[in-house]
């Protein structure tokens, strides 16, 4: 790792520390508490509640949001939806996690209407990204996409970090 990115690194976390971002997850059951403690490594806030009643409270108090598609059920779905329809109303950036969607025609659905509601970025693997033809659907966001390659990239065609650049 070279000196600069170290420092950037380091750089970035400090400010992230400082702005302690409160961060509201729906995600799958099993990564609850990895993403829970991560987020509180970084210095960020999380809240993971999935109920669809009071799940719109913690967002519009969230400074970020993050949209994982495991682990789905009607109330999950239900309230990812009012999460994310709070995150496009009130611009607050948010992450589209397609858990899978090359496997579940269910949640590929769900995962087409979010990446047409606009998501800031989609984190997804190359299989995910295939089905959900993102260089087709017109998404203008951040993609970082995971594989033996991992890549973050500007979908209007700005490659932002990956092999190559520091």
């Amino acid at each position: 790792m070279s000196d600069d990115l170290i420092a950037v690194t380091a750089d970035l976390l400090d400010r992230l520390r400082k702005m302690r971002p409160a961060v509201h997850c729906l995600t799958n059951t099993v990564a609850e508490p990895i993403t829970a403690n991560a987020l509180l490594a970084v210095g960020a806030v999380p809240s993971l509640t999935s109920d669809a009643e009071e799940v719109g409270e913690f967002v519009r108090s969230a400074d970020g949001l993050l949209i994982n598609l495991g682990t789905p059920n009607t109330q999950m779905r239900e309230a990812r939806r009012v999460a994310a329809d709070i995150a496009v109303q009130k611009t607050i950036p948010w992450v589209l996690d397609p858990v899978m969607v090359d496997r579940s025609s269910i949640r590929l659905e769900e995962a087409l209407d979010f990446v047409a509601t606009g998501p800031t970025a989609i984190r997804c693997n190359a299989a995910e990204a295939k089905a959900l033809k993102l260089q087709e659907s017109g998404f203008l966001g951040v993609l970082a996409q995971t594989g033996e390659i991992d890549e973050v990239r500007s979908m209007a065609g700005l490659k932002i970090c990956g092999p190559g650049i520091p």
